[in-house]
């Protein structure tokens, strides 16, 4: 079977499973996302070997999701909220996550894990998905849009945070110990990433984007954002 015919019957695979899934568990009265989650169940490598998709294929689908679930997010955050809420959403996600983190630790010793591999457990259980809380909210519509922005703002910083406990704690894995140079300038680049990001998606990019959409169809405002997003994310 050549590479696009595989690709084909993979989104194929996906797709209708994925769909199905989620159907029946609308009719449950369940959240959509447990349908992809029981999908995600169905086609790995425990259940049907037959119909398993292929690794790399879930992997470009995952990492493309996740892409373009951050820049829907973006899109969707007022800054002027950010900017009252933020301290008091910072200090709680920070409160949050060092409780996880030990909680995490503890529990990893009390099951026999080793120091290293419960570290890794507390980071695990640290954060809570990103794309899960916002599936849930637009599926359900449980919240009004100021409660559900200031928990998807809380998602989205957990996230940092476990990119950051993760890349502190990953030097561990082979026996060393976190360098504080390196820490440091891990540091220094996500702030600076972020404040570029923040100044240029403020300023820079809502004029270019509302240029594009007087003078040309729609279309090419939708391709022209939609690279923009990958730029971002090649640069991250």
């Amino acid at each position: 079977m050549d590479e696009l015919t595989r690709f084909l019957l993979d989104m194929v695979y996906l797709l209708l499973i994925a769909g199905g899934c989620s159907i029946i568990f609308s009719k449950l009265r369940m959240p959509a996302i447990t349908g992809y989650l029981a999908a995600g169940l169905i086609l790995g490598p425990t259940m049907l070997r037959e119909v398993s998709v292929q690794e790399s294929t879930i992997f470009l689908l995952s990492n493309l999701g996740i892409v373009l679930l951050m820049f829907y997010i973006g899109m969707e955050l007022n800054f002027k909220r950010l900017r009252k809420t933020g301290p008091f959403i910072f200090a709680a996600m920070t409160i949050q996550m060092v409780l996880m983190v030990i909680i995490g630790y503890l529990s990893g010793l009390a099951i026999g894990l080793d120091h290293v591999a419960s570290i890794f457990l507390g980071a695990i259980i640290s954060g809570t998905s990103t794309a899960v809380v916002v599936a849930v909210l637009k599926d359900r519509k449980l919240l009004d849009p100021e409660v559900a922005e200031t928990v998807i703002i809380f998602t989205v910083l957990e996230d940092i945070g476990q990119v950051f406990i993760l890349t502190l704690a990953a030097p561990l894995l082979v026996g060393d110990t976190p360098a504080l140079g390196s820490t440091v300038l891990m540091v220094v680049g996500i702030v600076v990433f972020f404040g570029l990001s923040i100044i240029i998606g403020s300023a820079l990019v809502p004029r270019a984007l509302e240029a594009i959409s007087r003078k040309f169809p729609s279309e090419v405002l939708i391709i022209v954002a939609i690279g923009m997003c990958f730029a971002m994310a090649l640069l991250s």
